[in-house]
């Protein structure tokens, strides 16, 4: 894989994530305080979106993997 194919998905991902956790960060701090209940709920919610990321990323790879197989 080319260096500039990486740091393209590396980017796609860093950037969602990071907007991401603020919007979480300031929904769990909205009251002043966070409760264990939140940090659960906010740690299955981060999972799921985790698991959306990945499959992303597998499909970009698997693009990739097969644009590189015709050349």
């Amino acid at each position: 894989m080319e260096t500039q194919t990486l740091l393209l998905i590396l980017t796609a991902v860093a950037i969602p994530t990071a907007l991401y956790l603020n919007e979480l960060y300031k929904r769990v701090m909205a009251d002043g305080k966070v409760t264990l209940d939140e940090v659960l709920e906010e740690g299955k919610a981060l999972l799921n979106k985790a698991e959306e990321v990945k499959e992303d990323v597998e499909e970009i790879l698997e693009s990739e993997s097969e644009a590189v197989q015709e050349e």
